[in-house]
């Protein structure tokens, strides 16, 4: 049998550049008021916290799992592999 390393499999995946716009798709609802997280590309997703889901301050979520997203790149911490987005649309 073939074992591959899992550090051999994600070294080609790039992180995306801080301020890129991207095109993703929710994937879930995270517990609480922090937001959503979202599929951006092949083994990449990022995180829309609440307070960047929209221009006006809104209390809960508005968009559902599944629900197509244009992402605004905050922020990628390579070292961690988290990456902070905004759909809000003044981004």
């Amino acid at each position: 049998k073939k074992v591959v390393e899992l550090t051999t499999v994600f070294e080609d995946v790039k992180p995306p550049a801080v301020g890129s716009l991207l095109d993703g798709r929710v994937i879930k609802r995270l517990e609480g008021d922090a937001g959503v997280r979202v599929a951006i590309g092949p083994r990449q997703h990022g995180r829309v916290h609440l307070t960047d889901l929209a221009d006006k301050y809104t209390a809960e979520v508005t968009v559902q799992k599944g629900d197509a997203v244009r992402c605004f790149v905050l922020d990628v911490q390579s070292e961690s592999n988290l990456i902070d987005l905004s759909t809000r649309a003044s981004r």
